[in-house]
Parts: structure tokens; C-alpha cells; sequence
């Protein structure tokens, strides 16, 4: 469908391989790599959630100069993808200070209960609202529930609380959901983001 070169980034989990057999289905090319130089080339760089926030960073240390590739990168990151942009993350009880987007820190729902199955999201975007009936699969702990910022572009309610589900930030667009085990609204979802990217 495009003609830009897609990068996952190889967290060494099979979520990189799982969102590989997704686009490819919705006929983009990509292919998933670790190594610095073919990340510099492309054009999408894919970030995938691979269950553990802290480790995800650590694996994106690996690549060199990473904090100025992602400054002239169109970056879809997806779950603890998302998440590693926030100013400080936890897992397992640890925090850590992470790559510092966006000026928030991720805090548990109520009585640390994790928020799992179908959502829908709410959005005034104009890209996004063609997607107000749609579910998307949700899997995670932590979450902004800063709604109000103009980063978030979309957000979702658990628990009767409202958390950012999607955030814009300069070149980085962040899915706090699985558009890849979402089955056909998910495939709408990312054919569209894909190809209207710069317009959201």
C-alpha cells in the first residue's frame, strides 16, 4: 500500500513476528531488524509491546544514538511501546526514569487491577472518530489518566476512569492498545494511521 520502508524493531518477543503476520495481511511491507543502520533507514519504526517495559528499553539502549534517531523517525509504539515515552515507568515494582516525551508518570487503576479484553476509544480527531463504534483489545496495568493534554488524541475508560489510549507527540504516535489482535477494526485501524499519519 506504501511505498515507505516499515521497520519492527526486534524486542526478542513473538509480538514483533505477530504484528509482522498483521501487516502484512493489510499488504505493507516490512520486516523486523535490530540493527542500527536499517532502522536509519526507514521511514516507520515500529516499537511493539513485548510485556516488560524496563527490558524494552533496555533492547532499544542497544541501538546507537537511538534518542536522535527517534527524533527524525515516524515511530508507532504500541502497549509498554507506548509506554517507555512517559517520564518515568514502573514494572514489577521498579521505577525508572524512561525517555521523557511526555512530562507523566504512569500509575496503576484502581487496586492494581489490570485492564484486559475489548475497549472502545473516545476521540474528536477526525481521523479517529470513524472508529467510535469499534473495540480494540487492551492488555496492561499502568496507564495515563491525564486526558486533558493535547498529546492525548484519544482516550478509554476502565474502572470508571478515564486513561490515554492514544497520544501524538511530534513524530511519535503512541496505541496503548493492540490494533494487531483486533481483529478487523484493527486492520481499518492501522491502514488508516498508516496512511494519514502526519494528518493526526
Amino acid at each position: 500500500m506504501l511505498n515507505n520502508k516499515i521497520i519492527i524493531f526486534d524486542c526478542k518477543s513473538g509480538n514483533g513476528l505477530y504484528l509482522q503476520k498483521f501487516l502484512l495481511e493489510i499488504n505493507f511491507e516490512v520486516e523486523i531488524s535490530n540493527k542500527t543502520s536499517l532502522i536509519r533507514k526507514s521511514d516507520f519504526l515500529f516499537i511493539p509491546g513485548n510485556s516488560n517495559t524496563l527490558r524494552l528499553k533496555e533492547e532499544l539502549s542497544k541501538i546507537k544514538d537511538f534518542h536522535k534517531i527517534i527524533k527524525n523517525k515516524k515511530i508507532i509504539a504500541i502497549c509498554s511501546g507506548m509506554q517507555i515515552f512517559y517520564k518515568e515507568v514502573q514494572e514489577d515494582n521498579n521505577k525508572q526514569t524512561s525517555y521523557g516525551l511526555l512530562d507523566r508518570k504512569l500509575k496503576s487503576f484502581y487496586k492494581k487491577n489490570y485492564h484486559i479484553g475489548w475497549n472502545k476509544i473516545i476521540s474528536k480527531n477526525k481521523i479517529l472518530t470513524q472508529f467510535k463504534k469499534s473495540y480494540f483489545y487492551f492488555s496492561h496495568g499502568f496507564s495515563n489518566f491525564d486526558i486533558k493534554t493535547k498529546s492525548c488524541i484519544a482516550y478509554s475508560n476502565f474502572q470508571s476512569q478515564n486513561f490515554c489510549s492514544i497520544f501524538k507527540k511530534n513524530n511519535i504516535l503512541g496505541l496503548q492498545f493492540h490494533p494487531e489482535k483486533s481483529g478487523e477494526d484493527g486492520k481499518k485501524f492501522m491502514i488508516e494511521i498508516l496512511t494519514n499519519y502526519d494528518k493526526l
